[in-house]
């Protein structure tokens, strides 16, 4: 039997944001392959019946200063302690598979037939985007600091150090980008345009690049509810700056607007630490965080609307793909929807906050016959993001 080692920097078990489901659907695929499947896991998991898992130790070495000097990633730099624990792996491998660019020379050092990186996004991207939208806060710490103008000056300061290390990050991201990919067998991409926007900057030939997105799981046969218990729902883990930036440009531009039409609206944040948003929140009564949920199929079939306006970030958003398979309406700007390329209408599109609430509004009060755009939806999760369809693209990548 073929065996194939799949890095992970993510819990799997159960999987704790869009990346840990990718890493999780990836095995799945190998495993119906006919592959052996191993994990090479960088943190603990819990509970797993399924994979082996490879644990590996970091070790200190100050020597990883210098790569600072070197323009090296610090996300780069910061795997560079798991090096001499992954070193002495001698097991050859029929493929080995790199989560992202900041394990990928990682992945060079165990042997294989096959090195392939995924790069999932490119994350020199969503850095340089996410520069403009820094917006730090101190949370639960702002309310021991008396003075107004020291906790001015704490984020001003923080402010201008994470503005810092995200050019350094971006920039230094970007040139180690061009330069890794050439190292290894495959590269993987999650979406055409995160392909193509790389062979613009580069000179390399589709050769060894291919887009292949994460799979979902859709239910050809779901039905949804005709009473809701929340009118609107967004999901993700909140411990990601895109995924706070999301939930804070909910709460402090839509959901104002939205009070004045619908005062008694019911909004659900479901994910990974949700719960963090109600600090300091003014409008806690009309919010309700659900943290930890081992599924959120209940999150979206409890609710009538799913929101996703993206501030910044890059490649396919796998929450609104699964949005598209639970046939809920789904209202978004254009970056959401970067990299899915519909051919119909599959969701309401809105840029500013005014727009968000005349779209939601139009749904909540049955203004608006939605049936045919979530139907368009459905069949794009069908046709392009079913696992059939994904794993096809998988056995041409492998042959």
């Amino acid at each position: 039997m073929k065996n194939a080692l799949i890095f992970s920097t993510k819990k799997l078990f159960p999987p704790e944001d869009g990346r840990a489901n990718v890493i999780n659907n990836l095995c799945t695929i190998f495993t119906d392959l006919g592959y052996d499947v191993e994990v090479l896991s960088f943190v603990n998991q819990t509970k797993n019946t399924k994979y082996k898992i490879v644990n590996v130790s970091s070790v200190f070495n100050i020597t990883w200063f210098i790569g600072l000097f070197q323009c090296i990633p610090l996300q780069v730099l910061f795997f560079r302690k798991f090096k001499k624990s992954i070193s002495n792996i001698d097991k050859k491998y029929d493929v080995v598979i790199a989560d992202m660019a900041r394990t990928a020379e990682l992945a060079l050092l165990i042997p294989s037939k096959l090195h392939i990186l995924d790069l999932d996004d490119l994350l020199s991207i969503r850095y340089y985007r996410q520069i403009k939208e820094v917006n730090y806060s101190l949370g639960k710490a702002k309310f021991f600091i008396k003075s107004k103008y020291f906790l001015w000056l704490i984020e001003v300061i923080i402010k201008k150090i994470s503005k810092f290390v995200l050019k350094y990050e971006a920039y230094t991201m970007q040139k180690y980008e061009q330069k890794i990919v050439a190292q290894f067998d495959r590269t993987l991409f999650i979406s055409k345009k995160e392909m193509k926007d790389f062979i613009f900057q580069n000179t390399y030939t589709l050769g060894n690049l291919f887009a292949i997105p994460n799979y979902i799981s859709s239910s050809k046969n779901y039905i949804r509810k005709e009473m809701f218990q929340f009118d609107i729902v967004f999901t993700g883990n909140m411990d990601t700056a895109h995924n706070q930036a999301s939930a804070n440009f909910i709460i402090s531009k839509i959901l104002p607007l939205l009070l004045v039409k619908h005062p008694y609206i019911r909004l659900l944040f479901a994910g990974y630490n949700s719960s963090r948003l109600l600090y300091d929140l003014s409008y806690s009564k009309n919010i309700t965080c659900w943290d930890n949920l081992p599924d959120l199929e209940i999150a979206y079939s409890s609710s009538q609307i799913f929101l996703c306006p993206i501030v910044f970030g890059s490649g396919i958003k796998t929450k609104l793909l699964e949005a598209f398979s639970y046939s809920i309406p789904v209202v978004c700007n254009e970056l959401a929807l970067e990299g899915i390329d519909p051919k119909t209408p599959i969701c309401f599109i809105a840029q500013n906050e005014y727009e968000y609430v005349e779209k939601i509004s139009l749904i909540l009060d049955n203004i608006i016959d939605y049936s045919s755009i979530v139907q368009n939806a459905f069949k794009l999760i069908v046709n392009e993001f079913s696992y059939d369809a994904v794993k096809e693209k998988w056995e041409k990548l492998l042959n």
